[in-house]
């Protein structure tokens, strides 16, 4: 259609002069207007309307998927956020475990520590059960009854604890 540049021109001014900051979408209508005010011929102005009416149907479909590109654009940006908070979550969960393994060895050295000195106090008690009956077997005790209480080991409940077994101990005297 040679020549609709000048009349096409000339409408877009008409539109621009009676609204000062119209939008796109009110636009359209505006233009038809000023279109229709016009000398074209009928073919002409069919074809420009249907035009517009195009460039109207694009505008809503690409208005539709920028709204849908918003929401998905919103659902990554709460994916991120909880990919950090499930982040934070795992560190800090890591730093617990870190430290409850510290202190499952600090607890198994000190359990370790303790059986070997408790180990020591058994054989060192074994080792002064055994002088205590050689040094009672060299010296003859004043009467009987006092050989049996000083070889006769103190019942637990007087000792303060349980009674050590397999550890040489036993005392040799009757209960």
């Amino acid at each position: 259609f040679p020549g609709a540049n000048c009349h096409m021109e000339m409408a877009m001014a008409a539109a621009a002069a009676t609204s000062a900051a119209p939008t796109a979408h009110a636009k359209a209508p505006l233009i038809n207007a000023a279109a229709a005010q016009l000398p074209l011929s009928r073919d002409l102005l069919a074809y420009y309307q249907s035009r517009v009416a195009a460039a109207e149907k694009d505008m809503v479909s690409l208005q539709g998927r920028l709204e849908e590109v918003e929401r998905h654009v919103e659902a990554a940006q709460q994916s991120r956020r909880d990919l950090l908070r499930r982040t934070d979550e795992v560190a800090e969960l890591q730093r617990a475990l870190s430290d409850s393994h510290v202190f499952v060895w600090e607890a198994r050295d000190t359990a370790a520590r303790l059986q070997a000195e408790n180990d020591g106090l058994r054989i060192q008690e074994a080792e002064d059960r055994r002088k205590i009956e050689h040094l009672l077997a060299l010296v003859e005790p004043l009467s009987p009854d006092a050989a049996l209480l000083v070889r006769a080991p103190l019942p637990p409940k007087a000792a303060g604890g349980t009674p050590t077994r397999g550890a040489g101990g036993g005392g040799g005297g009757a209960p």
